[in-house]
């Protein structure tokens, strides 16, 4: 169990309130939708396969944070996980979210952390791209934006790390993905966005919290890749069956 603490308590707060702000940019996703292509042979995830993603990463130890139902219709993800993480006895805390989708791909491209955090009263303060590389010497590009709202002697300050997958592919930011599905539809079989958040109304600096996310993305990276390998295999599997069906049927 993890200890109830003021970081924890924004740790959650972020972790709702980074799903709860889509409810309130739903029709911005579903123009998105309109302008993004849809993979071809593709069809949708099982509810649960992101389930089996690990509770237990490295010295990470995570536990559910559930969503609201019309939170998760609004998504518009086929799947989701909705996780916080903590090491340190409690000391490090991060929140994961994943949504994943073999068909639809605006809502993922939709949520993007600069605009939903700047309308809840996050001012962004810090945005860069950069690459992590990971212990098995593949290189992670994504996204680091840091929001601080508050006085002197009451900031919190929230650091989001963020990066999608084409199928196991790590992708920095939405520009790529798009241009992946876009170059290479009839071979993706499955679409992902995933957002690490730091939460602290402690005297935690600025580099400390893109540390702590960073530490989280190159421990996570290679089990969040072997999930959607895992997933693209079975959606691959599941493509060449109907078509084989739909083929005897004619």
């Amino acid at each position: 169990m993890i200890s109830d603490n003021p970081n924890r308590k924004a740790a959650i707060a972020a972790a709702i309130a980074a799903s709860l702000l889509m409810l309130v940019f739903g029709l911005t996703y579903r123009v998105l939708a309109a302008q993004m292509p849809t993979p071809t042979g593709t069809s949708p995830l099982d509810p649960d396969a992101l389930a089996g993603f690990p509770r237990q990463i490295g010295d990470w130890k995570g536990q559910n944070v559930p969503l609201d139902e019309a939170v998760l219709r609004e998504i518009g993800a086929d799947a989701s996980i909705n996780r916080l993480y903590s090491r340190g006895r409690g000391s490090e805390l991060v929140s994961l979210f994943i949504a994943a989708s073999g068909v639809t791909v605006g809502t993922l491209v939709g949520h993007q952390p600069e605009i939903c955090n700047v309308w809840s009263g996050y001012p962004l303060t810090y945005d860069r791209s950069t690459e992590l590389l990971l212990d098995n010497g593949t290189n992670l590009p994504c996204r680091i934006l840091q929001f601080s709202r508050g006085g002197p002697l009451d900031t919190e300050k929230r650091t989001v790390l963020c990066y999608y997958m084409a199928d196991s592919e790590f992708c920095g930011n939405r520009y790529v993905l798009r241009s992946r599905v876009q170059h290479r539809q009839s071979m993706v079989h499955c679409l992902a966005q995933v957002q690490i958040v730091a939460s602290s109304k402690e005297a935690l600096d600025a580099d400390s919290m893109i540390k702590i996310v960073s530490d989280f993305a190159i421990d996570s990276a290679p089990s969040i890749a072997e999930l959607f390998a895992h997933i693209q295999n079975n959606q691959s599997a599941d493509s060449t069956h109907s078509l084989k069906k739909r083929g005897s049927l004619q």
